[in-house]
């Protein structure tokens, strides 16, 4: 039981590994996909500045874009000041703002510097939670031209994650690098299945902040109060990290009925084998008994009287035969004829015996 204990722990450790390996080369390629285009936008928008490309030709060429990536629920870019005015939704004449956003100051201050991903943002065009995928471009002198993005629904990242099986209180979660939930499935009631919620185990923060990339953790209580196996992994090109994990009490099962099983099989073999000695034993005080009876019925009779086995040795006697052989008892028991006697009387005598022993029966001789 211990052996297959450990057996099935260790098929779990390499079941979660494998879907949360699963879960972050999904991810992974996409978030490349999606960079390897805003990349492309933007160095569209910086070959074509000297140009002034028209509004519809932006619109064109975030279009393209977006219809390679069926994730990204809009490709949209700013300029410098921060307003929204090319994309899926944008509204010029009251155009939304991203000047309040981190990802827009961090690109001013850098611009054309690297991609920039953030946490769940609740969308101000598109009016639903997304993870953002972010660039900036430049002007032709190398300054700060604006921002290009790429939303993509969390919707996306929990369709992933809906399709792991992972038990009736298995857990499948995304968070971003500063911990702030991404996607849960299935969801989980209370703050701690909200959107951007932090609350995590003290084993979750611990390994994140060693700093692998990978690797396992048993919490005995999860966020939503279930204890689980999780396997994680930091996913590629994002801030991101995907959970997946697997509840005792869902994969031990198997092992629970094995183990009750085994022990209602030795409760049973215990009783049995108590029902049996208690047998055995009054079966032996019975066998002592009549032994006991044999004895003194043999001791009771006015003759010498002794018994022997098939080979012709003493297993017992009477004290008249003790008497007649003037031998205690001692002497007698487990030795043969010619033990006791000359060799003509003892072969003569044993000679009667294989007689005896040949034809079963009464035997009378003097």
């Amino acid at each position: 039981l211990h052996d297959s204990r450990a057996q099935t722990a260790e098929r779990v450790r390499q079941t979660t590994s494998n879907l949360a390996n699963l879960v972050e080369h999904n991810i992974s390629s996409s978030a490349r996909g999606i960079d390897l285009s805003l990349q492309n936008i933007a160095d569209w928008l910086e070959h074509m500045a000297e140009r002034h490309p028209d509004d519809r030709q932006i619109e064109a060429l975030l279009a393209r874009h977006l219809a390679r990536h069926p994730e990204v629920d809009a490709f949209r870019v700013s300029n410098r000041k921060g307003d929204v005015l090319w994309g899926k939704g944008v509204n010029r004449s009251a155009p939304a703002t991203y000047t309040d956003r981190d990802y827009f100051a961090q690109h001013q201050a850098a611009p054309g510097q690297g991609l920039i991903v953030t946490e769940p943002l609740f969308g101000r065009v598109s009016g639903i939670w997304v993870v953002v995928f972010t660039r900036s471009y430049r002007n032709p002198d190398g300054s700060f031209a604006g921002v290009i993005t790429a939303a993509v629904d969390l919707r996306h990242f929990t369709s992933l994650l809906s399709h792991l099986d992972l038990g009736p209180q298995g857990s499948a979660v995304i968070r971003h690098e500063n911990f702030a939930l991404v996607t849960r499935h299935p969801p989980a009631a209370g703050p701690g299945g909200e959107i951007g919620n932090k609350r995590v185990s003290d084993e979750f923060r611990q390994i994140m902040e060693s700093g692998v990339a990978s690797g396992t953790f048993h919490t005995p209580q999860a966020p939503d109060g279930v204890e689980r196996s999780y396997a994680f992994r930091r996913i590629g090109s994002t801030p991101m990290i995907v959970n997946v994990g697997m509840a005792p009490q869902d994969y031990l099962e198997p092992w629970y009925r094995e183990a009750r099983n085994t022990v209602l099989l030795l409760l049973a073999f215990f009783i049995l084998s108590v029902i049996a000695a208690r047998l055995i034993w009054r079966y032996w005080l019975r066998l002592q008994n009549q032994s006991a009876f044999l004895e003194s019925l043999i001791e009771s009779l006015p003759l010498p009287v002794f018994y022997k086995d098939t080979d012709g040795r003493y297993l017992g006697c009477n004290r008249l035969y003790e008497a007649m052989l003037e031998k205690p008892r001692s002497e007698i028991v487990g030795k043969s004829v010619f033990d006791l006697a000359p060799e003509e009387v003892a072969r003569r005598y044993h000679e009667m015996d294989i007689r005896l022993f040949e034809r079963p029966g009464n035997q009378s001789y003097e």
